[in-house]
């Protein structure tokens, strides 16, 4: 029932709307498609650790990383974080905290057709950058109050497009505040993560930040910071399903 009540949250969040409706984005549906079994299968890995376990949580790890390149980094150091979680549920012995690099090493090899190349030819990218990432930070209001449009993203707060979190999104994220309290010790932990992610996700998303984008030539490549949606999205989902 919380499986499918998450589900629910995670596909009706408008952010997922966006991608698949407005903006056409492949990559990211990709992503927000194969999280979830990521996720669940790296889990059943860290529970039982056998090469059958092993070989299945590699898969959506690898489609992860031929789905969008530039996302990569932020969506594996989130799935390792929550296999570190997972292993702190589960009071794992220190000694084994190394099986969680398994699944993402064998990812990687099986990826490393596509990953190889890109990252030797990174070089040969232009430095010519399109899009101004100054101007794609989304308002505070603009992430709190229901918005549609087909538009583009553009300076200032009229943007066309929706940078809308989710009403019933943000209200189960508060809501799980109210309930920690009464949750298990594995859930309260995990609803910590969550509600850290989504915070870094916002903060990320906040025109204060502009030095850490401009900072990493890689990260400028990512053009939108507006596309931490795709953290906040996640992270309420999983705060749904948890509460």
């Amino acid at each position: 029932l919380a499986a499918t009540f998450g589900t629910l949250i995670y596909i009706l969040s408008p952010y997922f709307a966006v991608d698949l409706y407005v903006r056409g984005a492949p990559g990211e549906m990709y992503i927000l498609a194969l999280f979830p079994w990521a996720g669940f299968l790296l889990g059943l890995f860290l529970k039982k650790s056998n090469p059958s376990n092993l070989a299945l949580s590699a898969i959506p790890i690898f489609l992860i990383a031929i789905s969008h390149n530039v996302l990569l980094p932020f969506i594996y150091l989130l799935l390792f974080l929550y296999g570190f979680i997972n292993l702190i549920i589960l009071k794992t012995k220190l000694e084994r905290f190394h099986k969680i690099f398994l699944p993402f090493i064998l990812g990687i090899l099986l990826a490393s057709y596509y990953l190889l190349p890109a990252f030797a030819e990174v070089q040969f990218i232009s430095s010519y950058e399109q899009f101004n990432i100054a101007d794609h930070f989304p308002f505070i209001k603009q992430l709190i109050i229901p918005h549609w449009g087909y538009g583009p993203s553009i300076w200032g707060f009229l943007d066309d497009i929706s940078f809308d979190v989710g009403t019933v999104n943000l209200i189960l994220l508060a809501a799980s505040f109210l309930i920690f309290k009464l949750a298990k010790r594995e859930i309260r932990i995990l609803l910590v993560f969550f509600w850290i992610i989504f915070g870094l996700a916002v903060i990320l998303m906040n025109s204060r930040t502009l030095f850490f984008w401009e900072s990493i030539r890689f990260l400028r490549l990512v053009q939108f910071p507006w596309r931490m949606l795709l953290l906040t999205t996640i992270s309420t989902a999983f705060v749904a399903a948890l509460t």
